[in-house]
């Protein structure tokens, strides 16, 4: 089984915040410890992700869906509920927004969703492995990091070389990759990034992607904070490519792994174990 690097993880303030469950309400914090062995997906670190694994979870073979950030899980819940026929995973580390979505879940009476809680990059370097087994990766309105001064926040931005790439060979083949973001500054290197990855647009986008907004996808809160801010929202939808580009993991994701390492629950350093993915959410 691989291992990390370093023996000691050195977190950034702003990830241990949002990882420690104590900042959770108390509803999120039981629904954390009671629904996340019901509707959570449990991984070791390192331990293979495949589509065996979404059947025995999913009970079912069906088309799967990743969806990354799902923020409090309301347009998670609503795009499973509208679309019972497809499996959903969310994919989160905010430990509170975790707790929601849970409750999201539960409320609505969604068979067809499941959570890791933990780091997407993370997950599809060490879990996933390049193994084609997603159908669609929706991406929906991601933090930009748009501190341009700020190298290191600009390396925190999801969308980067590193991450395409692994969403490339996570993708079945003819799989799609979908982006909405209200950061206009965040469309033209994102077409870039995909493109440069040898994804090509879809049939029904223009020649850089670009899709009018589906009346399918819910409106976000964060899309509708943009929206009554002025901001113009930009659907992205491109193809995977037929032979996706080598994965060379290079500093690039060694560094994702340094600023948001596996362990998604944590009060402080964590040591690079092998359990590490392990999340624990019992008081």
């Amino acid at each position: 089984m691989e291992t990390l690097p370093d023996s000691k993880r050195s977190r950034p303030g702003w990830y241990k915040t949002k990882q420690n469950k104590k900042n959770a309400t108390k509803g999120q914090r039981r629904a954390l410890k009671d629904l996340y062995p019901v509707w959570g997906i449990r991984m070791d670190y390192g331990e293979q992700f495949d589509l065996e694994r979404i059947e025995k979870e999913f009970k079912r073979q069906a088309p799967t869906t990743l969806d990354i950030g799902f923020g409090t899980g309301a347009t998670l819940v609503e795009m499973a509920k509208n679309d019972p026929g497809r499996n959903f995973i969310g994919i989160d580390w905010h430990a509170p927004g975790v707790g929601k979505a849970l409750l999201e879940i539960k409320n609505s009476a969604v068979t067809n969703v499941r959570i890791i809680c933990a780091d997407a990059v993370t997950f599809l370097k060490l879990n996933v492995k390049l193994n084609p087994i997603f159908d669609t990766i929706s991406v929906y309105f991601p933090d930009p990091w748009s501190r341009a001064q700020d190298h290191q926040q600009q390396q925190l931005r999801l969308l980067r070389k590193s991450f395409v790439t692994l969403a490339s060979h996570s993708l079945v083949k003819g799989g799609l990759i979908h982006i909405a973001t209200d950061v206009i500054d965040y469309v033209p290197p994102s077409i870039r990034l995909l493109k440069d990855a040898l994804f090509t647009p879809h049939s029904t986008a223009s020649a850089d992607g670009i899709i009018p907004r589906p009346s399918w996808r819910p409106v976000t809160i964060y899309e509708q904070k943009g929206i009554d801010a002025g901001r113009e929202v930009t659907d992205l939808l491109f193809v995977r490519p037929d032979s996706p580009i080598d994965a060379v993991f290079t500093e690039e994701i060694q560094l994702v792994d340094a600023l948001a390492p596996t362990g998604a629950i944590s009060d402080g350093e964590s040591e690079g174990s092998e359990d590490a993915f392990e999340v624990d959410f019992d008081e």
